[in-house]
């Protein structure tokens, strides 16, 4: 009677020791994945410091130009006439396009239609043994969603966010703004009268960049956390100069001129609430517009006193 209870007992311990000794087994193997990782981890970091680190500066460490934002640009009751956005530029590393053996005519012929530019020229960048080249900086929306779309991320081509002037109020005292170019420099107006306040500082430091150009850490990036561009208050209301905007357009057209100017002033103050001219043209693309349309006839033309 007693020896199925025996037998119970002998299966239990015998199946308490198969299990104990799975377990083993698995917690020996973890501990050996975990010790060749680690060894592979300190023999790459041995060969990095230690046997080849000029390979490590030369491979990773690249001296990158750093643009900070420019200052924005506000009428008197702090409504936004000019700022800055973020817009993605791109960049190649050929060594890593060839790593990946990524064919040369088919990223040119990709990225080429997309970014506007002449395939020819990208293709001459492409062959190089540089580490870091622009392809095309400050591109629109659009065409960075379609480069992002081709799949060439971490594979040589990256982006990196740097800024543009953007006007949100279009036309409007775009006599008195002025505009800036592609690199971000004051060329007319305001923006160019107060360029060395506005416009942040612009210099190459040394950083640490990962296989998708984002930067891993730069010391001398860090310096330049504040060199932001400073800001600038117009005594300019923007309410009033929208009005007095619509209503020079109105009157020039009903008395058939070529051009008009309006400037409206606080007598007491001197201070400008409005400079007005028509025709006017969008900063946000001036040149579209022609060179006598962008020119601030307010300030710039002469005038006979009561005419």
């Amino acid at each position: 009677m007693n020896k199925p209870k025996h037998d119970d007992q002998t299966r239990i311990t015998f199946e308490l020791q198969r299990r104990r000794r799975g377990l083993v087994i698995r917690v020996s193997l973890l501990t050996i994945l975990l010790f060749l990782g680690a060894a592979k981890v300190l023999h790459r970091a041995y060969q990095i410091q230690v046997q080849r680190p000029q390979d490590y500066a030369r491979h990773y460490r690249e001296e990158i130009e750093v643009e900070q934002k420019r200052g924005n640009i506000y009428d008197r009751h702090g409504a936004e006439l000019a700022v800055s956005i973020d817009l993605d530029s791109f960049f190649a590393d050929p060594v890593t396009l060839r790593q990946h053996k990524l064919d040369p005519v088919i990223v040119v012929a990709s990225l080429a239609p997309i970014l506007g530019i002449d395939a020819a020229q990208l293709a001459g960048k492409l062959d190089s043994k540089k580490r870091f080249i622009w392809i095309k900086r400050r591109v629109s929306p659009s065409q960075s969603q379609a480069v992002r779309a081709l799949g060439f991320a971490g594979k040589g081509i990256g982006a990196r966010k740097e800024p543009r002037r953007y006007y949100p109020n279009l036309t409007t005292a775009s006599h008195v703004l002025g505009f800036t170019d592609e690199q971000g420099h004051g060329v007319e107006g305001l923006e160019r009268r107060f360029e060395s306040r506005l416009r942040g500082a612009t210099d190459n430091v040394s950083a640490i960049i990962d296989a998708r150009g984002g930067v891993l850490f730069s010391a001398e990036l860090l310096d330049h956390a504040s060199a932001r561009g400073q800001d600038l208050t117009l005594t300019l209301d923007r309410e009033v100069q929208i009005l007095t905007e619509r209503e020079l357009e109105l009157g020039v057209r009903a008395v058939e001129a070529r051009a008009g100017s309006v400037v409206v002033m606080n007598p007491t103050t001197g201070e400008v609430l409005a400079m007005a001219n028509y025709p006017s043209f969008n900063p946000n693309d001036p040149g579209a517009a022609d060179a006598a349309n962008r020119r601030n006839r307010a300030v710039t033309d002469r005038y006979e006193p009561g005419s």
